[in-house]
């Protein structure tokens, strides 16, 4: 990072000197110099340089660690600590501080320029990894799913904004525990698979209460098994989906189609299900009553159907593409098994689906005994 700004923080005059040509010769910038810690930590947050060569004993009631915790109760801005041989108590106190490097007098100019490279990379990379990090954050908090990395005692170490939402205070209680306020691990949960085989599961649980969740609802939950570089499972990512919508409207599509079947199956009235193929689909119980065949002989069959007379064959209206496509209501005489004829009334209706024809729905109605009345 060619062009770099530095702070000096020195109060020996000469060193100060040496450290500003040395730094200059290397092909980086001095925007400032301080000789006590107060001077260092207001020219650090007026100048907010992008490395600080901080000597650790200074003159004055502060030194330099204590300089370097207030900075950074401010500004994240990397640190060499100059230091001594003679240093070395200061030097085991500055490892609380997590400086990017040491450089130890007297100096050589390509030990300087190695710890400035040192430092101002590693910034480069914590930038990089903080921001990465946040992209990650930002898109597990954006979904809608409860994400939670859990230990193998199911105790949460860290939760996504979803999962916070329900319960604030998920950190460090066991998932169980913040969510239904039980005392032992839900039944069933796929995360006890998760742990005894190592590998992903998946499981749907019906829960009737839960924290944050108004009435019962129904959850999609996956343990994923996170391991370690020789394979030991280490901890658990839980990834828990509110699927109550879902459920609740796969049980009315079924509740609606046992329904509709029921009415098929017990209606007077004969009614085929047509593909735009002529192709039969369906016939209900009325069908194989009226006119003598099984249902096993009827479904799959393509027109011409075996209750059709000659004339039905001959009449090309049956198959008119503009009469199918709406509502239609005829008559037609048709013949059973037997051989006997009846009537029936037939209201063809189209269903579609997207603009086009998905099938027919046939309704009839037997009107033989009105045809011998008149």
């Amino acid at each position: 990072m060619k062009n770099a700004r530095i702070l000096i923080v020195e109060d020996e005059a000469i060193i100060a000197e040496d450290l500003k040509m040395a730094i200059n010769n290397i092909g980086f910038n001095v925007v400032g110099h301080a000789t006590n810690a107060r001077v260092a930590i207001e020219k650090a947050l007026e100048f907010e340089p992008d490395l600080i060569i901080m000597d650790i004993v200074l003159k004055g009631q502060m030194n330099g660690i204590d300089a370097s915790y207030k900075i950074h109760e401010k500004r994240n801005i990397p640190i060499i600590f100059l230091t001594a041989y003679s240093d070395l108590d200061l030097i085991e106190k500055a490892k609380t501080i997590k400086p990017y490097a040491y450089l130890v007098k007297p100096f050589q100019e390509r030990q300087l320029l190695a710890s400035i490279e040192m430092a101002l990379d590693r910034k480069q990379m914590e930038i990089a990894l903080q921001k990465s990090e946040a992209q990650k954050q930002a898109i597990l908090d954006g979904s809608p799913d409860m994400i939670m990395l859990v230990d193998l005692d199911m105790h949460v170490l860290w939760a996504n904004r979803t999962a916070l939402d329900m319960n604030p205070d998920v950190i460090g209680m066991t998932c169980y525990k913040a969510y239904t306020n039980m005392d032992k691990i839900c039944e069933g949960c796929p995360c006890l698979k998760t742990i005894s085989t190592g590998q992903t599961r998946m499981g749907v649980k019906y829960q009737s209460t839960l924290a944050g969740i108004k009435g019962e609802s129904y959850w999609e939950n996956i343990g994923v098994p996170i391991k370690d570089n020789e394979g030991r499972l280490n901890n658990i990512i839980i990834i828990a989906r509110n699927i109550t919508d879902r459920k609740l409207s796969e049980e009315a599509l079924r509740e609606s189609e046992e329904f509709s079947t029921s009415l098929l199956i017990n209606s007077p009235n004969p009614i085929v299900v047509i593909n735009p193929d002529t192709f039969i689909r369906y016939i209900n119980p009325a069908v194989e009553q009226l006119t003598g065949f099984s249902k096993s002989e009827l479904i799959g069959r393509k027109a011409p159907y075996p209750w059709w007379t000659e004339e039905t064959v001959q009449n090309p209206g049956m198959n008119n593409k503009n009469i199918r496509n709406r509502v239609n209501r005829f008559e037609q005489t048709f013949r059973n098994k037997n051989g006997g004829q009846f009537v029936v009334e037939i209201t063809s209706t189209p269903v579609k689906r997207s603009g086009a024809v998905r099938y027919y729905l046939e309704n009839w109605i037997d009107i033989t005994h009105n045809q011998h009345i008149e």
